[in-house]
């Protein structure tokens, strides 16, 4: 599984659009390596994993997680 994420700046349709890019990249590079991911999406801004008050909690919470089953 791909997840993508997104920091909390922009509209929530924006920052949906944004983590499913995310994830549809990092599944491109994979598939061009082989790997073939089971399912590709975003999240948008929810579940951050830091502040999206500095610019590095921001860059933290823009992210693709790789979940394995």
């Amino acid at each position: 599984l791909l997840l993508g994420f997104a920091d909390g700046l922009g509209t929530a349709d924006v920052n949906l659009r944004l983590s499913k890019a995310r994830a549809e990249a990092v599944a491109r590079e994979l598939s061009a390596e082989g790997v073939r991911a089971g399912e590709v999406t975003g999240f948008g801004a929810v579940m951050p994993v830091a502040s999206n008050e500095s610019e590095e909690g921001r860059r933290r919470n823009r992210r693709v997680e790789i979940w394995l089953r």
